[in-house]
C-alpha cells in the first residue's frame, strides 16, 4: 500500500507539478522580455516623463482654511525615503493648526509589524508621523496585516497600539475592524461647512477567508457605508480607503506586455482589479458611494498619483500610493484622468477662501523635490473645472 501511494504521489508531482512549475518559469521569462505597450506607444507616465496633465488654466491665490493631506504606501525605511518624507515635512509645516495628514495603508513595508521586531515597524512609522505636523489619521493596507502569509490581526493591533502613543495621531478602523467610521476634520476652521472623512477597510472586505470577525459582515458595512453618506448634510466628505475604485496602473491591469497581467490574474493577490473578490468589493462599495456622492473618494495601493473626474461614484477619485520612492511603478491614462504620473509625492486638498469671500477645494498634487506640480479645483462658487500645471511640468 505504502509504495502504492508513493507510486502515485511521483505520478501526480510528474503529471501536474512539474509542468505547473515550467509553466510559471516560462511565464515570468516571457514576462521580463515582453515588451511594454504603455511605453511603445509613449503613454507609461514615468518619473523620466512628464506627468500627463488635463488642460490647465489658472486658479487665483486663496487664503488657507484648512488642508487635507492624502499620502499612502510611505512604508519604507527613512533613509530610503529622505526626499518625500521632506516635502511632506515641509507642505504640513507651513500651517500645522491647519492641516491635517492621513496615511492610506501600506505604512511599513512589507509584512507591518512583525512581532519579533517591533521597533523596525516603529522607527518606519514613527518617522513618517514626525514628518506630519499638525494631526495625523492612519489607516491599514494590505500590507501592514502582513500581505504575504495571510491576515495577521496582532500586527494591526501593534501598529494601533503605537500610534495610539504616538502625539497628534489617531489609529482608524480599530481593532482590524471595517468600519465605517467618521471622523470630523479640523471642526475649529474657519468654513462654511464641515469637513467629513469616512474610513473603510477595504484589506478586510477583500479577504474573507482570512479576516478577523468583527461587528458587521460584508452586505453590512456597505449598508453603514450608504446610510453613513446620506446622513452627512452638506459636509464635504471625503471617503477614504486603502485600495482603489479606479487606477490605469499595474493594480489595474495595465502592466508589461499581456502575459504578466494574466497571470496576475489568476494568481496574485486579491488587490487587483480582474480578481473576482476585487471586482465584487469593489462594485459593492461604489454602489453604497453613489447613494450620496462625497467629494472624493481617496486610496493609495497603487504606486503613483492620479487624479479622476468621476461623477458617479464620487465627485472625484484620487490615488495617492506613491509614498515610498522606491515602489513607484508606472501609470498610464484612462478617458477621465485629469492628472497621472508615476513619481514619489502625495495630494493635497486645500479648502481656500478665494478673494471673492467663497471657499474653493483645490486638490494640488506636490511631488519630492519638486513641490507642487499640479491644481485642480474640485469644489467652488467659482466652478470646478479650472486647473493650473507648475511652469515647466
Amino acid at each position: 500500500m505504502n509504495r502504492l501511494a508513493g507510486w502515485l504521489g511521483w505520478t501526480l508531482f510528474l503529471v501536474i507539478g512539474v509542468p505547473a512549475a515550467v509553466l510559471t518559469g516560462l511565464t515570468f521569462l516571457l514576462a521580463a522580455f515582453e515588451p511594454n505597450p504603455l511605453e511603445i506607444n509613449g503613454e507609461a507616465y514615468t518619473q523620466k516623463m512628464a506627468p500627463y496633465v488635463r488642460a490647465a488654466s489658472a486658479i487665483p491665490a486663496g487664503e488657507l482654511v484648512a488642508r487635507v493631506v492624502l499620502i499612502g504606501d510611505a512604508g519604507d525605511p527613512a533613509e530610503e525615503n529622505v526626499d518625500t518624507l521632506s516635502e511632506l515635512d515641509a507642505w504640513t509645516r507651513s500651517a500645522p493648526d491647519r492641516t491635517v495628514t492621513l496615511f492610506l495603508g501600506d505604512n511599513v513595508y512589507s509584512v507591518g509589524f512583525e512581532p519579533e521586531d517591533l521597533s523596525r515597524g516603529g522607527a518606519i512609522l514613527g518617522a513618517q508621523l514626525n514628518a506630519a505636523h499638525g494631526q495625523a489619521y492612519v489607516i491599514p493596507g494590505n500590507h501592514d496585516w502582513g500581505h504575504t502569509d495571510g491576515m495577521h490581526l496582532e500586527r494591526i493591533l501593534a501598529q494601533q497600539a503605537f500610534v495610539d502613543a504616538a502625539p497628534d495621531a489617531t489609529y482608524l478602523l480599530r481593532d482590524g475592524c471595517p468600519g465605517p467610521e467618521v471622523t470630523a476634520l479640523l471642526p475649529e476652521a474657519d468654513l462654511p461647512r464641515p469637513i467629513l472623512m469616512v474610513a473603510v477597510g477595504t484589506t478586510w472586505l477583500l479577504e474573507p477567508m482570512s479576516r478577523p470577525d468583527c461587528a458587521r459582515v460584508h452586505y453590512e458595512v456597505m449598508q453603514a457605508l450608504e446610510d453613513t453618506l446620506l446622513n452627512t448634510g452638506d459636509a464635504w466628505v471625503i471617503v477614504a480607503g486603502h485600495h482603489p475604485i479606479v487606477t490605469a496602473g499595474p493594480h489595474g491591469g495595465f502592466e508589461r506586455g499581456v502575459i504578466r497581467p494574466a497571470f496576475q490574474a489568476l494568481y496574485g493577490a486579491q488587490g487587483t482589479l480582474g480578481k473576482p473578490v476585487y471586482e465584487l468589493v469593489m462594485e459593492d462599495l461604489g454602489r453604497a458611494l453613489a447613494a450620496n456622492r462625497p467629494l472624493v473618494y481617496a486610496a493609495g495601493h497603487e504606486h503613483s498619483l492620479q487624479l479622476y473626474r468621476d461623477g458617479a461614484r464620487a465627485e472625484y477619485l484620487i490615488v495617492s500610493g506613491a509614498g515610498a520612492a522606491g515602489h513607484v511603478n508606472t501609470v498610464t491614462t484612462l478617458p477621465n484622468t485629469l492628472f497621472a504620473h508615476a513619481h514619489p509625492g502625495f495630494v493635497s486638498l486645500d479648502f481656500e477662501r478665494m478673494p471673492s469671500g467663497t471657499v474653493s477645494v483645490i486638490a494640488r498634487v506636490v511631488e519630492s523635490g519638486l513641490g507642487e506640480v499640479y491644481a485642480t479645483r474640485l469644489a467652488g462658487e467659482e466652478g470646478n473645472s479650472s486647473a493650473t500645471a507648475a511652469p515647466g511640468r
